[in-house]
């Protein structure tokens, strides 16, 4: 553990920035940052006030955190192959009795024509005079 710590601490120490390193602040809709001076930039200054021991904290944070995100990747892809293994579940279930179907409508059959023309001619028409006279 202590070796691990080390090698942090060692490759922050060969990343980190001079004291006197300044970032330029370029463009004014769209801001950029760039360790060269820009047409109409602004000097920013990027020194990090941590100390190496914050700065060797932060990195062992930031790799447990990076094993932590992959044990949980890999252990979702587990879950999904064993879903995808037993299927969807849907075949085996059965309707409830409740929702057994409904018995069928019963048709009615047409009546004849001629059983028709009868009921009309015996039924009170409502329709004008003028019609009831042609029929």
């Amino acid at each position: 553990m202590k070796l691990i710590a080390l090698a942090l601490f060692i490759s922050c120490a060969a990343h980190a920035q001079s004291p006197e390193a300044a970032a330029w602040r370029c463009g004014t809709e769209v801001r950029t940052y760039s360790d060269q001076p820009c047409a109409n930039g602004r000097v920013v200054v990027a020194a990090d006030a941590r100390g190496a021991n914050q700065v060797a904290q932060a990195h062992a944070v930031v790799a447990r955190e990076k094993a932590l995100a992959r044990q949980l990747i890999a252990e979702r892809h587990e879950r999904e192959r064993e879903a995808a293994m037993r299927g969807s579940g849907l075949i085996g279930i059965k309707p409830l009795a409740s929702t057994a179907k409904a018995p069928a409508k019963e048709v009615k059959k047409k009546t004849p024509k001629k059983q028709r023309l009868e009921a009309a001619r015996t039924s009170v028409s409502t329709a004008p005079a003028s019609r009831q006279r042609r029929g």
